[in-house]
């Protein structure tokens, strides 16, 4: 990229908790209850633990990638093309997601505040809003504060990691382009807000699983036997002793 930018471990955690919780209120307890009914309450233990594997797995590739993004590294771990096509995958679902996400806020504020206005007015308002951040850069991403810091790093995370799969030098020339995507998708994944519950229940879950916690899983397991094979020595053969 053109230039790195750093943020602190406090700043971090700053950003990550609101952006775990920013959404869990709107459509996820309705539909976890429909599912679960009265064993709700197992279903933040079972997704918690999902939750620290997926933060094991993220940490353990950072200490054998330290300078480098999933986008990156998983070329070297699993070759060109297959590591194209992890990345792919997982853009894909920063630019899904995010734009489900980007459908639920706009959805809520015109349910129960702005009643006679259009959806895609309300959209566009927001992806505009967090484009602007998103351009600013990941150090003004950090202190976005309210409910659209969720949607600001996805939006971030989509921008930089689309850079890096296409090798450019600077993601700031397909923030727009990317906004516009997010627009399309936010009403191309469903056309109501009942099919976006639906969406939710069926699809978002299991997909969001397998791109952010199986691909770095595999990944993982790949470079940790890589690794391993390079730092074992070869077996030798003891010498017979004089004895024998």
């Amino acid at each position: 990229m053109q230039e790195k930018q750093y943020i602190t471990a406090a700043q971090m955690g700053m950003m990550i908790f609101p952006v775990m919780v920013a959404t869990a209120d709107l459509l996820v307890p309705a539909t976890t209850a429909r599912q679960a009914q009265q064993d709700m309450w197992m279903s933040p233990v079972i997704a918690s633990l999902v939750g620290f594997l997926t933060i094991y797995l993220v940490f353990q590739l950072h200490k054998l990638f330290p300078d480098e993004s999933i986008i990156q590294f998983s070329s070297r771990i699993v070759g060109t093309f297959l590591g194209k096509l992890c990345g792919l995958l997982i853009l894909f679902d920063f630019l899904y997601c995010n734009g489900n996400i980007i459908r639920q806020y706009g959805e809520f504020i015109v349910g129960s505040f702005l009643l006679k206005t259009p959806v895609l007015v309300v959209v566009s308002s927001i992806v505009v809003l967090c484009a602007i951040t998103v351009r600013a850069g990941v150090e003004v991403t950090t202190w976005v504060t309210g409910a659209f810091i969720k949607i600001s790093v996805f939006y971030f995370a989509l921008a930089l990691g689309t850079a890096q799969w296409l090798r450019l030098e600077d993601y700031r020339p397909i923030i727009l382009p990317l906004g516009l995507l997010l627009v399309v998708f936010s009403f191309w994944e469903a056309p109501n807000l009942s099919q976006l519950a639906t969406n939710i229940q069926t699809i978002i879950g299991i997909q969001t699983t397998g791109c952010f916690t199986l691909i770095p899983l595999v990944l993982w397991i790949i470079a940790h036997l890589r690794s391993k094979k390079r730092i074992d020595p070869p077996n030798s053969m003891t010498p017979p002793s004089a004895n024998e």
